[in-house]
């Protein structure tokens, strides 16, 4: 069975609840947040990890993900908790880590195109960052170089107009012709080479409508993701007030029972003081 590394043993993780797999969720003391914190299955054990107590670093978290082979979800979790804390380097780092470890489970590269859109985002916040800090164009081009690679993956890459290779293949040996054939044979080749790249443009055309058609579609998803969020954030508050409200009665309760316990040994000291001078006083 795997352990964890050392580094993992030293990190401060102060935000953890474990409980086995066949207990019910604790959804009712403590209320869990999809947007901070993800559950992990470790020896038998599902641990709760609260990402707020994530450091810059995220070596700790990509070796706990990789441990317990957690799900894609933990991972873009973790990359976004960290992408929103304003620090893309720790989310490319986890979604690197996430590519990686899938890749050579042997998932295909088509069910990785969320992460991969992902990563682009955290290249370009990783290119605006370094224009900001005045580094070398190199690296800001590297960025911006590494976003298309990762958007190629996505949505693949556009093949090449061909109109002026054919125009090159037919100029040369229609210069040779020296009558009226050669004329008309220009004109031929003309009309041959410009069909291609009509066609060309009608694809691209249509490449560039289907394009259009998913980032409407995405647009829609991330509409309805928001109004979830936001649904998800208001139970999470409700849930949280009811959580304290409980406790409150709790600690109320407790006090109550300290009280009479306090009155029922008082009671029994008294009826055992007066038992002991009954009997002294028959004596």
């Amino acid at each position: 069975m795997q352990s964890l590394p050392s580094s993992v043993h030293q990190e401060r993780i102060t935000r953890l609840w474990v409980s086995s797999v066949g207990d019910s969720p604790p959804s009712a003391t403590f209320p869990i947040s999809c947007e901070t914190r993800i559950s992990m299955n470790l020896c038998g054990e599902v641990i709760t990890y609260d990402l707020q107590g994530l450091e810059s670093d995220a070596r700790v978290i990509t070796e706990l993900l990789k441990i317990t082979k957690s799900e894609r979800a933990n991972y873009l979790v973790a990359a976004a908790f960290y992408r929103r804390s304003g620090n893309p380097s720790g989310a490319k780092a986890v979604l690197t880590s996430m590519v990686e470890e899938f890749t050579a489970q042997g998932v295909p590269a088509e069910q990785l195109k969320p992460a991969f859109l992902f990563l682009s985002g955290c290249e370009l916040d990783l290119a605006k960052f370094a224009k900001a800090e005045n580094k070398v164009s190199s690296v800001i081009s590297g960025h911006y170089a590494a976003a298309q690679t990762c958007l190629q993956k996505v949505f693949g890459k556009a093949e090449p107009l061909r109109a002026q290779v054919h125009v090159k293949e037919n100029i040369q040996p229609q210069l040779r012709q020296e009558d009226c054939a050669a004329s008309k044979n220009r004109t031929e080749s003309r009309v041959a080479t410009t069909s291609p790249s009509v066609r060309e443009i009608k694809k691209m055309e249509r490449e560039i409508q289907s394009l259009r058609d998913r980032n409407a579609h995405q647009e829609s998803q991330i509409s309805r993701l928001r109004s979830t969020k936001r649904k998800l954030e208001d139970d999470c508050a409700y849930e949280r007030n009811l959580r304290r409200k409980y406790q409150r009665q709790l600690d109320d309760m407790e006090k109550d029972r300290d009280a009479a316990r306090r009155m029922e040994k008082f009671a029994l000291d008294q009826v055992k003081r007066q038992v002991s001078e009954r009997c002294k006083a028959e004596e």
